[in-house]
């Protein structure tokens, strides 16, 4: 039979805790959270010492994920021995999220955390990840990045000129880094030389190209 519950998990050296839900059938199962900071914390301080308790069993998946959303709250994440980095029953970040989740960080920082900045910290750099994603998508929606601006569009003749001129002069004319050289070898490796001192390469014993013997 399936159940679903309301755990906490305690990390028993500083009092650090997690909460989080869970649908298994086995309760004893020991899952100790999917939280890339609870994660992190279980394997700095190894298993023995955590401690798991059921808070709340509920019917329901559902219901389950209404009342893990009431009981980690922002009040909850909060509290500095609290590990949650997001309120419960919520399926992603937002970018006003994201700002919190920095706000957390230099919370926790000045709070005596070893962790200086979220970005050393993996469920944090996972997380703004998620949450600087979904402000580009917004942004897209909301017309600030169009990227098919110019579909559908075609460049005036004068204007189709001018670029054709400006590119030919980059890769045939003085703007071309080639510009003026040409390469020589001595059968050991290839030299790039002026144009206007080939001759005295080539009265050296050296062979025009580049391919070595």
């Amino acid at each position: 039979m399936m159940e679903h519950i309301i755990y906490k998990i305690t990390n028993t050296l500083n009092n650090r805790f997690y909460i989080g839900m869970h649908s298994t059938e086995n309760v004893n199962d020991g899952y100790l959270g999917s939280g890339r900071r609870i994660k992190a914390e279980v394997r700095k301080y190894g298993k023995e010492h955590f401690v798991k308790e059921i808070l709340e069993r509920l019917p329901s998946r559902e219901m389950l994920k209404t009342r893990e959303a009431e009981i980690v709250c922002e009040e909850l994440r909060n509290n500095p021995l609290c590990l949650n980095l997001k309120n419960g029953g919520e399926g992603g970040f937002t970018s006003e999220q994201c700002a919190k989740i920095w706000s957390d960080s230099n919370r926790r920082k000045k709070q005596g955390e070893r962790i200086s900045n979220c970005w050393k910290d993996p469920e944090y750099r996972s997380n703004c990840s998620k949450a600087s994603s979904l402000t580009m998508k917004e942004s897209h929606a909301k017309g600030k990045m169009r990227y098919d601006t110019f579909l559908g569009k075609m460049h005036k003749a004068e204007t189709k000129a001018k670029v054709g001129a400006k590119n030919s002069m980059h890769q045939t004319g003085e703007g071309n880094s080639q510009f003026g050289t040409c390469w020589v070898t001595d059968g050991v490796k290839p030299v790039k030389v002026k144009k206007e001192h080939l001759d005295e390469f080539l009265a050296k014993g050296f062979k025009r190209g580049r391919k070595i013997n």
